[in-house]
């Protein structure tokens, strides 16, 4: 069992800064996230944009996933900022991270200890009784489709979804919004009017169910 005075949750920006934090020189830090030092917001805009860009060039939808797919292994393989971590003495380890007590983690069949642990990964997605939805997913679930779907539900997306819903839409791919009151929400409430000029727009209030259907629901 590896013993770290805090173990760093997380790999994106906000992760990075919190394992530089905790004083690596004087303390054993690690930072530990599935996706290594890149995090995953850390690399998603990149894999929409390659896919908004193989959409519109090839017009498949298989080909476009592809694209984003081959983006997603080209950037994890990269681990841009792996070594400035590593030379600051915090060890990176990569992996899907489990917190089985306060001061016990579990990455695969490796068990972790540190007096500190600190969460750093981001909200979970916001899901809904959503009728017709066979799951609820992440953005990146996209890419991983087989076959083009009909219609996809994105739930509070980013100005970066956005262009990923035109994407999908330039594929001929029914999307809906749906957006809420939640005030974390990336959608400010002044850009409501202007998304429903374009899009089937679903405005609930206090995470109430929805009538709004689709095989594949993307919480964004």
């Amino acid at each position: 069992m590896q013993n770290y005075d805090v173990v760093v949750i997380g790999g994106g920006s906000t992760g990075q800064k919190a394992a530089l934090a905790a004083g690596p020189r004087k303390h054993k830090v690690a930072l530990i996230d599935q996706f290594g030092t890149n995090g995953a917001n850390n690399y998603l805009g990149k894999m929409i944009e390659e896919f908004a860009k193989a959409a519109r060039e090839e017009g498949s939808f298989q080909s476009a996933a592809n694209a984003a797919k081959h983006c997603r292994t080209e950037f994890l393989q990269s681990q841009p900022h792996k070594r400035a971590l590593q030379a600051a003495g915090i060890a990176v380890i990569t992996g899907r991270a489990e917190q089985v007590s306060p001061t016990q983690i579990q990455v695969g069949t490796e068990q972790i200890r540190a007096k500190k642990i600190i969460i750093a990964t981001g909200q979970p997605p916001i899901t809904f009784e959503i009728t017709g939805a066979s799951c609820v997913q992440s953005t990146e679930a996209i890419f991983d489709l087989t076959t083009q779907p009909d219609r996809l539900i994105f739930i509070n997306p980013s100005p970066t979804h956005l262009t990923l819903t035109e994407a999908c839409r330039w594929l001929g791919v029914k999307v809906n919004l749906i957006v809420t009151t939640d005030p974390n929400s990336p959608i400010k409430l002044e850009s409501i009017q202007k998304l429903q000029r374009s899009y089937r727009l679903y405005y609930l209030a206090d995470n109430q169910p929805t009538k709004a259907t689709a095989k594949l629901i993307i919480a964004g």
